[in-house]
């Protein structure tokens, strides 16, 4: 289903509370070289960002995603230091997990050529997206839903991973979740709840940017279009629609302990997972077997459609060398960037397989892993637990290996990571 919609242009579109955040980025943004656009971009961008309301004012919380887009090249070191200006302002960090809090201001940068010629579901969405400042470039945007690869909805499913651990942590097992963090915890579960119904959607042929539209549309076709998948989660898309209802109202949904509904998130993001990377990759990332072999013939499918995007237009996309040459690149481009950020990861991380596979990949296997490693009682399961130990080149030998340890450790090559 193709979803046609009208552009939007200007800050009239945004939410009110939202709109004085925006006048802020702009602000510290317009100076920057080589700007030719600012988008907002996201769930704000289409008017469906949560608020939080206090003292009668409603606030937006999670992240408000700005796409900034360039002229080559982008001078992402300018970039990071306006985001960590604007965000040491407006939202001071308090946790380790740099989305562990209220509200943020995301910058995302990127060029002309990429925005109208890579792949992604946030590529489609930024065709309807308010542009703020500078040139409209979103009429050059041709991406339909029809060509958007099905790997982006499996990197996006990954990403919910992150946030699910990112707001877990070990003392939750034997002391309440703090007041001050539940609503955090409470918010990543609604956003994994959203992210399986897009990535359902996709999978099924019929992705609109409207939450309600996707929500409509599981409603009625969930159980014939995936039977197998509707048989081992009953009841999925009403979680769905009341996690939908606490990010419009705030609504908690009853009869859950927010850990219990930790678990059935997490375990329902792993079964979708599973049937949609089986289905864009030709491999279970829930299940998959260990080892670099593997890991590189991952790299290989995950990357392949990007490549496949970028050569079309030429005429080369069904050359097999040249695909295998572009595959090769992003990686080598995955880890210079990452090689690029390793300040913000420990010293302890040197071995780093992502840093000869690319650490994209390296999270595509980890998350899974580490999300499967936490049992129901409190305990985990010790292998996986070293397993990802072993991809973020943690060293642990000798020394007391925690699961908290290995989530802190994950969260900052999360940070380093650049992942697409």
């Amino acid at each position: 289903m193709i979803d046609r919609q009208p552009r939007r242009s200007g800050r009239g579109d945004l939410l009110k509370p939202v709109e004085r955040y925006v006048a802020a980025v702009v602000k510290e943004c317009i100076g920057l070289p080589r700007l030719r656009s600012i988008l907002v971009v996201g769930s704000f961008g289409k008017g469906e960002g949560q608020l939080i309301h206090r003292g009668g004012l409603g606030l937006p919380t999670r992240d408000l995603d700005i796409l900034l887009v360039f002229r080559f090249p982008v001078p992402r070191a300018s970039v990071e230091r306006v985001s960590q200006r604007l965000n040491s302002t407006l939202s001071p960090r308090k946790s380790e997990y740099y989305l562990n809090t209220e509200f943020l201001i995301e910058l995302k940068a990127t060029t002309k050529f990429a925005l109208t010629h890579f792949p992604d579901i946030s590529t489609y969405d930024a065709r309807f997206s308010p542009l703020v400042w500078g040139e409209d470039i979103r009429r050059d945007i041709r991406l339909e839903p029809d060509h958007i690869p099905l790997r982006t909805s499996v990197r996006a499913l990954v990403q919910k991973g992150i946030a699910l651990i990112g707001v877990l942590d070990e003392s939750y097992f034997f002391r309440p979740i703090p007041e001050d963090s539940k609503f955090i915890f409470l918010r990543e579960l609604s956003r994994t709840y959203q992210e399986i119904a897009t990535g359902l959607c996709l999978a099924a042929g019929h992705y609109s940017i409207s939450r309600d539209e996707r929500l409509s549309y599981l409603s009625g076709n969930f159980s014939p279009v995936f039977r197998g998948l509707s048989r081992k989660l009953p009841g999925l898309v009403d979680r769905i629609e009341a996690w939908a209802e606490f990010k419009k109202s705030g609504k908690t949904p009853a009869g859950s302990t927010p850990l219990a509904s930790w678990f059935v998130a997490r375990d329902d993001l792993l079964a979708v997972l599973s049937g949609i990377s089986t289905q864009a990759l030709g491999l279970d990332l829930v299940s998959l077997p260990l080892g670099e072999t593997v890991y590189g013939f991952l790299a290989e499918r995950y990357y392949t459609p990007i490549v496949h995007s970028l050569l079309r237009d030429t005429g080369f996309g069904k050359c097999p060398h040249l695909v295998q040459v572009g595959t090769k690149l992003l990686v080598t481009r995955d880890i210079f960037y990452s090689k690029a950020r390793r300040r913000y990861l420990p010293g302890e991380t040197a071995g780093l397989v992502g840093l000869r596979i690319g650490p994209s990949v390296v999270l595509l296997v980890a998350v899974p892993e580490l999300l499967a490693a936490v049992n129901h009682d409190g305990d985990f399961a010790v292998d996986r637990v070293r397993h990802v130990a072993y991809l973020l080149g943690l060293n642990w030998q000798g020394a007391q290996l925690t699961w908290n340890k290995v989530r802190s450790t994950l969260m900052r090559v999360v940070e380093s990571t650049n992942f697409f």
